[in-house]
């Protein structure tokens, strides 16, 4: 899982940077730059979405773990049964 979530970390990076382009005087002006850029936010924006939805999992369910004293092996067993 973490390769998985190491490409979805990365594909978040670049959506923030993207936001961050957008937001630049430069591109704003670009009438080339600033509609492709726009695209690519949008197309990202689903995906980083569910990521952080499953992040947010990911981090509640190591919460439960903590309180509840399961171990990393309940923990695995518990993840493959939410379908992270």
């Amino acid at each position: 899982m973490s390769t998985l979530l190491e490409k979805l970390d990365a594909v978040q990076r670049r959506y923030e940077e993207i936001t961050l382009k957008l937001a630049d005087p430069a591109v704003l002006g670009d009438a080339a730059e600033y509609p492709r850029l726009s695209k690519l936010l949008a197309d990202l924006t689903p995906l980083v979405e569910e990521y952080r939805r499953l992040r947010e999992t990911l981090r509640q369910l190591e919460e439960a773990r903590a309180r509840c004293g399961f171990t990393k092996d309940e923990v695995a067993i518990l993840r493959t049964a939410a379908g992270a």
